[in-house]
Protein backbone atom coordinates (compact mmCIF):
# COMPACT_ATOMS: atom_id res chain seq x y z
CA UNK A 1 0.00 0.00 0.00
CA UNK A 2 2.58 2.70 0.92
CA UNK A 3 4.59 1.94 -2.31
CA UNK A 4 1.24 2.61 -4.13
CA UNK A 5 0.79 5.85 -2.45
CA UNK A 6 4.23 6.95 -2.85
CA UNK A 7 4.18 5.89 -6.83
CA UNK A 8 1.01 7.78 -7.12
CA UNK A 9 1.96 10.93 -5.72
CA UNK A 10 5.37 10.76 -7.50
CA UNK A 11 3.37 10.70 -10.28
CA UNK A 12 1.25 13.36 -9.47
CA UNK A 13 4.22 16.07 -8.82
CA UNK A 14 5.70 14.59 -11.80
CA UNK A 15 2.78 15.67 -14.06
CA UNK A 16 2.08 19.09 -12.40
CA UNK A 17 5.77 19.61 -12.85
CA UNK A 18 5.25 19.23 -16.57
CA UNK A 19 2.52 21.42 -16.66
CA UNK A 20 4.45 24.15 -15.34
CA UNK A 21 7.18 23.55 -17.84
CA UNK A 22 4.80 23.78 -20.41
CA UNK A 23 3.16 27.14 -18.95
CA UNK A 24 6.85 28.18 -19.15
CA UNK A 25 7.57 27.39 -22.83
CA UNK A 26 4.35 29.28 -23.83
CA UNK A 27 4.60 26.99 -26.93
CA UNK A 28 1.12 26.65 -28.60
CA UNK A 29 1.57 23.76 -30.67
CA UNK A 30 1.57 21.60 -27.24
CA UNK A 31 -1.67 22.70 -26.35
CA UNK A 32 -2.99 19.14 -26.93
CA UNK A 33 -0.64 17.92 -24.84
CA UNK A 34 -0.91 20.05 -21.84
CA UNK A 35 -4.93 18.78 -22.11
CA UNK A 36 -3.69 15.39 -21.44
CA UNK A 37 -1.19 15.57 -18.97
CA UNK A 38 -3.89 17.73 -17.12
CA UNK A 39 -6.37 15.34 -17.62
CA UNK A 40 -4.12 12.88 -15.99
CA UNK A 41 -3.12 15.21 -13.35
CA UNK A 42 -6.91 15.53 -12.67
CA UNK A 43 -7.19 11.51 -12.33
CA UNK A 44 -4.30 11.33 -10.10
CA UNK A 45 -5.77 14.13 -7.65
CA UNK A 46 -9.49 12.44 -7.78
CA UNK A 47 -7.77 8.76 -7.19
CA UNK A 48 -5.85 10.69 -3.82
CA UNK A 49 -8.91 12.55 -2.97
CA UNK A 50 -11.13 9.40 -3.14
CA UNK A 51 -8.57 6.67 -2.03
CA UNK A 52 -9.51 4.87 -5.10
CA UNK A 53 -7.12 2.19 -6.20
CA UNK A 54 -8.73 2.02 -9.63
CA UNK A 55 -8.19 5.28 -10.96
CA UNK A 56 -4.91 5.92 -9.42
CA UNK A 57 -3.73 2.79 -11.00
CA UNK A 58 -4.76 4.29 -14.40
CA UNK A 59 -3.47 7.75 -13.32
CA UNK A 60 0.44 6.26 -12.66
CA UNK A 61 0.16 4.27 -16.01
CA UNK A 62 -0.50 7.35 -17.39
CA UNK A 63 2.06 9.38 -16.03
CA UNK A 64 4.36 6.71 -17.20
CA UNK A 65 3.49 6.21 -20.77
CA UNK A 66 3.13 10.04 -21.55
CA UNK A 67 5.95 11.94 -18.88
CA UNK A 68 8.47 9.43 -17.81
CA UNK A 69 9.04 7.55 -20.91
CA UNK A 70 9.21 10.23 -23.12
CA UNK A 71 11.55 11.98 -20.75
CA UNK A 72 13.73 9.01 -20.95
CA UNK A 73 13.69 8.90 -24.94
CA UNK A 74 14.29 12.62 -25.34
CA UNK A 75 17.62 11.82 -23.46
CA UNK A 76 18.15 8.48 -25.66
CA UNK A 77 17.37 10.20 -28.76
CA UNK A 78 19.97 13.39 -27.67
CA UNK A 79 22.97 11.30 -27.16
CA UNK A 80 22.27 9.03 -30.20
CA UNK A 81 22.49 12.52 -31.88
CA UNK A 82 26.15 13.51 -30.04
CA UNK A 83 27.46 10.27 -30.64
CA UNK A 84 27.01 10.61 -34.24
CA UNK A 85 23.95 7.99 -34.71
CA UNK A 86 21.25 10.36 -36.00
CA UNK A 87 18.95 7.32 -37.51
CA UNK A 88 18.76 6.07 -33.57
CA UNK A 89 17.48 9.46 -32.78
CA UNK A 90 15.13 9.59 -34.96
CA UNK A 91 13.65 6.11 -34.32
CA UNK A 92 13.61 7.40 -30.63
CA UNK A 93 12.12 10.41 -31.51
CA UNK A 94 9.22 8.66 -33.40
CA UNK A 95 8.55 6.58 -30.38
CA UNK A 96 8.08 10.12 -28.22
CA UNK A 97 6.04 11.47 -30.71
CA UNK A 98 3.50 8.64 -30.21
CA UNK A 99 2.99 8.07 -26.59
CA UNK A 100 3.09 12.68 -26.60
CA UNK A 101 -0.38 12.87 -27.95
CA UNK A 102 -1.69 16.63 -29.22
CA UNK A 103 2.30 17.62 -28.66
CA UNK A 104 2.94 17.82 -32.17
CA UNK A 105 5.70 16.05 -32.55
CA UNK A 106 4.98 14.22 -35.76
CA UNK A 107 5.96 17.05 -37.77
CA UNK A 108 9.54 16.30 -36.51
CA UNK A 109 9.93 13.37 -37.90
CA UNK A 110 10.61 14.61 -41.52
CA UNK A 111 12.20 17.41 -39.98
CA UNK A 112 14.78 15.28 -37.89
CA UNK A 113 15.36 13.45 -40.80
CA UNK A 114 17.06 15.54 -42.17
CA UNK A 115 19.60 15.71 -39.87
CA UNK A 116 20.36 11.70 -40.78
CA UNK A 117 20.49 12.99 -44.07
CA UNK A 118 22.92 15.32 -43.22
CA UNK A 119 24.83 12.76 -41.37
CA UNK A 120 25.11 10.84 -44.67
CA UNK A 121 25.00 13.58 -47.62
CA UNK A 122 26.33 16.66 -45.61
CA UNK A 123 24.51 20.02 -45.36
CA UNK A 124 23.96 20.43 -49.06
CA UNK A 125 21.27 17.59 -49.25
CA UNK A 126 19.99 18.58 -45.72
CA UNK A 127 19.26 22.14 -46.86
CA UNK A 128 17.51 21.00 -50.54
CA UNK A 129 15.39 18.50 -47.87
CA UNK A 130 13.94 21.17 -45.64
CA UNK A 131 13.54 23.60 -48.58
CA UNK A 132 11.27 21.07 -50.03
CA UNK A 133 9.59 20.84 -46.99
CA UNK A 134 8.34 24.29 -46.67
CA UNK A 135 6.32 23.31 -49.81
CA UNK A 136 4.43 21.06 -48.39
CA UNK A 137 3.78 22.92 -44.69
CA UNK A 138 0.06 23.64 -43.97
CA UNK A 139 0.53 25.90 -41.13
CA UNK A 140 2.99 28.49 -39.38
CA UNK A 141 4.28 26.53 -36.62
CA UNK A 142 5.34 24.09 -39.19
CA UNK A 143 6.83 26.94 -41.39
CA UNK A 144 8.56 28.03 -38.33
CA UNK A 145 10.12 24.90 -37.53
CA UNK A 146 11.10 24.05 -41.45
CA UNK A 147 12.75 28.09 -41.55
CA UNK A 148 14.69 27.36 -37.92
CA UNK A 149 15.86 23.86 -39.24
CA UNK A 150 17.24 26.04 -42.58
CA UNK A 151 19.13 28.61 -40.45
CA UNK A 152 20.56 25.82 -38.34
CA UNK A 153 22.03 23.88 -41.76
CA UNK A 154 23.94 27.51 -42.53
CA UNK A 155 25.13 27.67 -38.95
CA UNK A 156 26.23 24.09 -39.54
CA UNK A 157 27.58 24.83 -42.88
CA UNK A 158 29.63 28.27 -40.97
CA UNK A 159 27.24 30.14 -43.51
CA UNK A 160 27.09 32.71 -41.00
CA UNK A 161 26.26 35.71 -43.14
CA UNK A 162 23.32 33.73 -44.97
CA UNK A 163 22.60 31.66 -41.71
CA UNK A 164 21.62 35.37 -40.23
CA UNK A 165 19.77 36.96 -43.53
CA UNK A 166 17.30 33.93 -43.34
CA UNK A 167 16.85 34.08 -39.78
CA UNK A 168 16.08 37.95 -39.62
CA UNK A 169 14.03 37.50 -42.83
CA UNK A 170 11.40 35.11 -41.14
CA UNK A 171 11.45 35.61 -37.15
CA UNK A 172 11.25 38.19 -34.86
CA UNK A 173 14.25 39.37 -33.13
CA UNK A 174 13.69 37.65 -30.06
CA UNK A 175 12.62 34.72 -31.48
CA UNK A 176 16.17 32.72 -31.09
CA UNK A 177 15.85 33.44 -27.10
CA UNK A 178 13.45 30.95 -26.82
CA UNK A 179 15.28 28.39 -28.94
CA UNK A 180 18.06 27.29 -26.92
CA UNK A 181 20.09 25.56 -29.73
CA UNK A 182 19.58 28.20 -32.36
CA UNK A 183 20.13 31.06 -29.70
CA UNK A 184 23.49 29.77 -29.00
CA UNK A 185 23.92 29.70 -33.16
CA UNK A 186 22.98 32.73 -33.95
CA UNK A 187 25.18 34.17 -31.19
CA UNK A 188 28.12 32.99 -32.55
CA UNK A 189 26.67 34.04 -36.33
CA UNK A 190 26.48 37.55 -35.03
CA UNK A 191 29.95 37.26 -32.96
CA UNK A 192 31.55 36.20 -36.49
CA UNK A 193 30.02 39.09 -38.27
CA UNK A 194 31.22 41.19 -35.49
CA UNK A 195 27.40 42.67 -34.91
CA UNK A 196 28.25 42.65 -31.23
CA UNK A 197 25.57 44.45 -30.48
CA UNK A 198 22.69 41.98 -31.94
CA UNK A 199 24.88 39.29 -29.73
CA UNK A 200 24.27 41.45 -26.46
CA UNK A 201 20.79 41.96 -27.05
CA UNK A 202 20.10 38.17 -27.62
CA UNK A 203 22.39 37.19 -24.79
CA UNK A 204 19.98 39.40 -22.71
CA UNK A 205 16.97 37.63 -23.77
CA UNK A 206 18.36 34.34 -22.91
CA UNK A 207 19.23 34.90 -19.87
CA UNK A 208 16.28 37.27 -19.06
CA UNK A 209 13.96 35.02 -20.82
CA UNK A 210 12.10 31.34 -19.91
CA UNK A 211 14.99 30.01 -20.55
CA UNK A 212 17.09 31.43 -18.25
CA UNK A 213 14.63 30.83 -15.12
CA UNK A 214 15.32 27.08 -16.04
CA UNK A 215 17.93 25.34 -13.25
CA UNK A 216 18.97 22.75 -16.49
CA UNK A 217 19.65 25.58 -18.61
CA UNK A 218 22.68 27.36 -16.67
CA UNK A 219 25.32 24.95 -19.01
CA UNK A 220 24.08 26.36 -22.26
CA UNK A 221 23.59 29.75 -20.82
CA UNK A 222 27.25 29.67 -19.74
CA UNK A 223 28.20 28.77 -23.14
CA UNK A 224 26.40 31.55 -24.88
CA UNK A 225 27.99 34.28 -21.78
CA UNK A 226 31.78 32.75 -22.83
CA UNK A 227 30.95 32.76 -26.21
CA UNK A 228 30.03 36.41 -25.82
CA UNK A 229 32.77 36.78 -23.96
CA UNK A 230 35.01 35.65 -26.84
CA UNK A 231 34.09 37.44 -29.29
CA UNK A 232 34.01 40.76 -27.60
CA UNK A 233 38.04 39.70 -27.31
CA UNK A 234 37.80 39.42 -23.10
CA UNK A 235 40.51 37.15 -23.14
CA UNK A 236 41.19 36.95 -19.25
CA UNK A 237 37.79 36.60 -18.78
CA UNK A 238 37.54 33.31 -21.33
CA UNK A 239 41.04 31.87 -19.81
CA UNK A 240 40.08 32.37 -16.72
CA UNK A 241 36.52 30.53 -17.24
CA UNK A 242 38.05 27.47 -19.38
CA UNK A 243 41.00 27.35 -16.95
CA UNK A 244 39.74 25.26 -14.49
CA UNK A 245 37.85 21.93 -16.30
CA UNK A 246 39.07 22.86 -19.55
CA UNK A 247 35.28 24.00 -19.74
CA UNK A 248 33.75 20.71 -19.28
CA UNK A 249 31.11 22.39 -16.47
CA UNK A 250 29.88 24.21 -19.04
CA UNK A 251 29.71 21.13 -21.85
CA UNK A 252 32.42 22.17 -23.95
CA UNK A 253 34.93 19.79 -25.57
CA UNK A 254 38.60 20.73 -25.10
CA UNK A 255 38.76 21.38 -28.90
CA UNK A 256 35.66 23.41 -28.60
CA UNK A 257 37.02 25.36 -25.51
CA UNK A 258 40.11 25.83 -27.24
CA UNK A 259 38.62 27.40 -30.43
CA UNK A 260 37.01 29.61 -28.17
CA UNK A 261 40.41 30.69 -26.80
CA UNK A 262 41.85 31.11 -29.55
CA UNK A 263 38.65 33.33 -31.37
CA UNK A 264 39.16 35.60 -27.57
CA UNK A 265 42.90 36.19 -28.69
CA UNK A 266 42.26 36.91 -32.44
CA UNK A 267 39.74 39.30 -31.82
CA UNK A 268 42.19 40.76 -28.40
CA UNK A 269 44.80 41.48 -31.38
CA UNK A 270 46.96 38.55 -30.52
CA UNK A 271 47.36 36.82 -33.92
CA UNK A 272 50.56 34.60 -32.52
CA UNK A 273 48.79 32.93 -29.85
CA UNK A 274 45.56 32.60 -31.69
CA UNK A 275 47.70 30.98 -34.59
CA UNK A 276 49.24 28.43 -31.65
CA UNK A 277 45.63 27.61 -30.31
CA UNK A 278 44.01 27.27 -33.41
CA UNK A 279 46.93 24.53 -34.55
CA UNK A 280 46.67 22.60 -31.67
CA UNK A 281 42.53 21.91 -31.93
CA UNK A 282 42.79 19.05 -34.38
CA UNK A 283 44.94 16.96 -32.01
CA UNK A 284 41.95 17.82 -29.75
CA UNK A 285 39.56 16.76 -31.33
CA UNK A 286 36.91 13.97 -30.90
CA UNK A 287 34.21 12.11 -33.36
CA UNK A 288 31.51 15.06 -32.31
CA UNK A 289 33.87 17.69 -32.96
CA UNK A 290 33.54 17.86 -36.54
CA UNK A 291 32.25 21.06 -36.28
CA UNK A 292 35.15 22.56 -34.51
CA UNK A 293 37.69 20.82 -36.88
CA UNK A 294 36.18 22.78 -39.85
CA UNK A 295 35.55 26.03 -37.93
CA UNK A 296 39.15 26.09 -36.52
CA UNK A 297 40.69 25.48 -40.21
CA UNK A 298 38.78 28.00 -41.56
CA UNK A 299 39.80 30.72 -38.94
CA UNK A 300 43.48 29.84 -39.79
CA UNK A 301 42.89 29.68 -43.10
CA UNK A 302 41.86 33.45 -42.54
CA UNK A 303 44.87 34.54 -40.58
CA UNK A 304 47.13 33.13 -43.12
CA UNK A 305 45.30 34.94 -45.58
CA UNK A 306 43.89 37.83 -44.43
CA UNK A 307 43.01 39.31 -47.42
CA UNK A 308 40.56 36.48 -48.70
CA UNK A 309 38.42 37.14 -45.65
Amino acid sequence: MALYDNLLVFAAILQAMTLLRLVRRRDLSQRGYFVVVAAALALAGAAIVQGNRFFGAIAVCLCALTVALPWLLERAARQAFALGQPRWGVRMTGLRALLMPGAGLGRQQQILAGFALLDRRGPAAALAHFRALLAEAEDTAELAMIHEQIVAMLLHDLRWSEAVTHYESQFQPGYAALRPALGLGMLRAYGELGRLDAAARLLRGLEGGPLGQEAGAAELIGQARLTFLAFAGATAAVDATIAADRGKALGLSPASATLLQAIAAERAGDEPRARTLLQAVPGLLRPRDARVGAAARARLARLAHPSAA
